[in-house]
């Protein structure tokens, strides 16, 4: 495990300014798994993080499952919190989509993938308080 970048996030501001910072770090085929509580703020990142690449409305994937955005470079992101076994998650054939190396993803409950076996970077967010630790590391 490799820590690429770690902070506490007190504002919208500041994760602006922490997720801009990432924008040269996260490139296209950077698979990117989401480690946090119900509204620790995953979908909040990544509409921050989108914001960089030109693409100011986002919404979550939690009923479609996958959002697709035409950013440059172009945005898978994804939502298991709804899949309840190994099978609804094989069903979406992860493989595919992480095959499109031109794409950067973005997954929503990571905690659910039972075989990780790709090289990929964990952000785990925790909630202290109004503020969130956003640790964001290479594995």
């Amino acid at each position: 495990m490799k820590t690429l970048a770690k902070a506490t996030i007190h504002s919208l501001t500041e994760l602006d300014d922490f997720t801009k910072s990432l924008v040269s770090v996260v490139k296209p085929g950077s698979i990117c798994l989401f480690y946090a509580e119900m509204g620790a703020g995953k979908t909040t990142f990544v509409k921050s993080f989108m914001s960089h690449l030109g693409i100011d409305s986002i919404t979550s994937p939690t009923y479609t499952l996958i959002n697709e955005y035409h950013s440059n470079p172009p945005v898978y992101h994804m939502d298991l919190y709804r899949l309840e076994s190994e099978a609804a998650i094989d069903s979406l054939d992860l493989e595919y989509y992480f095959s499109q190396s031109q794409y950067l993803f973005f997954i929503e409950w990571a905690e659910k993938l039972i075989d990780i076996n790709f090289p990929y970077i964990s952000i785990s967010i925790t909630q202290q308080d109004s503020s969130r630790i956003i640790d964001v590391s290479l594995r």
